[in-house]
């Protein structure tokens, strides 16, 4: 510490030129000799004066080191920005740099200022492979910021335009594939990508592939065909380069195959320092994945983390999905005002398309009015969310989730034309998926249900019980458990319904618990255990979500709002978040208090230090 305060003193008393070439040479000589370019960044930072192409190129090169996978892409995305506001527009090196600057922002999903940038190149140059790679670097980023519709746009308007290069050409081709399958039927945009595939294999183009076989991998994915997609999104992170890729994770979801999903995003922690901050494809990746394994609570501080990270890059998609799965979380825990207000703030997403947001405010508003009791305005909803569906525009109104609850309400409507509908959709997803437990079983008890048939319920129940997901176990055991009280089976029926109950318990799913206790009722059982179960707290250690404890530790054995976020692989704002409820919960008003609460608890031994701050 002595030594910093000398240098400091020394440093105050040196000419601001002197200091500013000593930080360029440090920042040269650790991005060229030293190979560390997060100093080299640093120094840089210090050095960087409009203009000043010498330093700018460090800041570029240092940036797109760091945008490697694996690396420190939140870095990279800012030094990229950076080194863009220090380029003079007069400089003879501006397209040539401005353009490595939108690679980097693109590639590191920096959404808002990509396309800000990208917008910039458009306008202000002449060359038409210039402009083609900036919309091609625009393209990944309106993908991510829902903007699909303009993207379309974009391209078709530069494809018709002059000559292009034919790598820029496959580029641009690949980048309009892969908006057709958010704006066109399944049919066209197949084509369109199998045949952007094609072409890009035979230009020899390796962006170009990259952005093709996403294509034909959505085309698949919107299909039901998961397992192609699945196929097609490895091809990608393979040909990328990159060591993950969040559309391979959630295929994997699809498929049940759960714990090779978490295995995937937890080699990307681990390349990344034990964190996925900053990487918002994966974050939300990750969410998806604790809310379909009804992991409630920690999909909850996922969603925080990623709603806050995409409305800093402006990746709109995402904050999208995180609203919904709050959303979610509100509908199975029964707080059918809190699900109405995450419907609210989806509303307010005006950045992305329409045709991107609604259908998904379609599904949740469905679920919504079903639990509310109006049958006609889940059915207004969800009946044309099904057919769009069938068109192949989306593939998640296809989910083994969302087709048993479109079932449920069809059923207690009567319109049995969107139940016929719905059992086809279940077993065209099971032909496509075979194997895959979900997909098979609801599609048996779609068809049992319909039929009235016992044995086929049972064999649903059965396989269902294979899945990983506690909903499709629970919703399984809950509809054969129903149709065999009906049938007068009582003892069975019963059985089967107490198993539904231990899912939805564990899940803490207490709209479906509830149904499932009424029924019981209904059939004259009362349960011991229904009886045991706690108030919900709202104050003490027990009160605190498993992930506010998970704070709580960290932050009463010294960790700053910072560290625990990294550590925890959160955003700063959702530590901060969960800190605010926990001194509420625990009625404490400082970090110290909260370390003397936690020790007297025994829940933090006396003088326990974390690993790392």
């Amino acid at each position: 510490m002595r030594h910093d305060l000398v240098g400091a003193a020394i440093r105050e008393t040196l000419p601001w030129k002197v200091m500013r070439d000593l930080h360029t040479r440090l920042a040269t000589y650790y991005l060229n000799e030293a190979g560390d370019p997060l100093t080299a960044a640093a120094h840089a930072r210090v050095a960087v004066e409009p203009g000043d192409l010498a330093t700018v190129h460090i800041l570029v090169a240092a940036a797109e080191r760091l945008s490697k996978p694996g690396l420190s892409s939140d870095d990279a995305g800012d030094l990229a920005a950076l080194a863009f506001r220090a380029l003079n527009p007069s400089q003879a090196e501006w397209p040539a740099i401005s353009l490595r600057c939108l690679a980097v922002l693109a590639r590191t999903q920096h959404v808002r200022e990509a396309i800000a940038v990208a917008d910039l190149v458009i306008a202000s140059q002449d060359d038409s492979d210039i402009v083609g790679q900036a919309h091609v670097d625009a393209a990944r980023a309106l993908w991510l910021s829902g903007r699909i519709t303009e993207l379309r746009q974009r391209l078709e308007r530069v494809l018709a335009g002059t000559a292009l290069e034919p790598s820029t050409n496959s580029r641009l081709r690949a980048a309009y594939a892969l908006a057709l399958t958010r704006t066109d039927a399944g049919e066209t945009a197949a084509k369109e990508a199998a045949e952007a595939v094609g072409h890009a294999r035979a230009s020899g183009d390796r962006e170009a592939l990259v952005l093709a076989l996403q294509a034909l991998g959505e085309t698949a994915r919107n299909e039901g065909r998961h397992t192609i997609a699945l196929r097609n999104f490895r091809e990608q992170r393979v040909v990328s380069g990159s060591p993950f890729l969040a559309e391979e994770v959630t295929s994997l979801q699809l498929l049940d195959r759960y714990a090779d999903a978490q295995a995937l995003l937890d080699q990307a922690r681990l390349l990344r320092g034990g964190r996925l901050e900053m990487l918002p494809g994966l974050q939300s990746a990750q969410m998806w994945h604790d809310f379909l394994l009804c992991k409630l609570d920690d999909a909850e501080v996922g969603a925080t983390a990623v709603i806050d990270l995409g409305h800093q890059l402006g990746t709109n998609l995402y904050v999208l999905d995180a609203h919904v799965v709050r959303t979610g979380v509100a509908l199975l825990r029964d707080d059918l005002d809190r699900a109405a207000a995450q419907l609210a703030a989806v509303d307010k997403l005006t950045g992305a398309d329409p045709a991107v947001r609604e259908p998904w405010v379609a599904v949740m508003s469905g679920w919504l009015a079903g639990r509310q009791g109006d049958l006609q305005a889940s059915m207004r909803t969800l009946v044309p969310v099904l057919r769009g569906a069938g068109a192949a525009f989306h593939y998640w109104p296809l989910w083994p989730c969302w087709l048993g609850m479109f079932y449920e309400f069809g059923d207690q409507s009567r319109n049995q034309d969107f139940a016929a509908e719905l059992v086809e959709a279940a077993s065209q997803s099971a032909r496509r998926n075979p194997g895959v437990a979900s997909f098979e079983g609801l599609a048996l008890q779609l068809r049992g249900v319909r039929d009235n048939d016992l044995e086929t319920l049972a064999r649903a129940a059965s396989v269902l019980q294979a899945s990983p997901r506690p909903l499709m176990r629970g919703g399984g055991a809950a509809v054969y458990g129903r149709a065999l009280l009906v049938a007068g089976r009582h003892d069975d029926g019963i059985a089967q319904l107490d198993r539904a109950w231990d899912e939805y318990e564990q899940a803490d799913a207490r709209a479906h618990r509830t149904t499932v206790e009424q029924l019981m009722r209904e059939a004259g059982v009362d349960s011991a255990k229904w009886k045991v179960q706690p108030a919900e707290q709202t104050r003490g250690w027990t009160s605190l979500t498993p992930a506010e404890q998970r704070v709580a530790v960290l932050i009463s054995t010294g960790y700053t709002n910072k560290a625990a976020a990294s550590r925890l692989g959160v955003s700063i704002n959702t530590v901060g978040t969960q800190a605010r409820s926990i001194f509420a919960k625990l009625g404490v008003q400082s970090r110290v208090q909260l370390a003397n609460h936690l020790h007297e608890e025994g829940i933090v031994g006396p003088g326990e230090q974390p690993e790392d701050r």
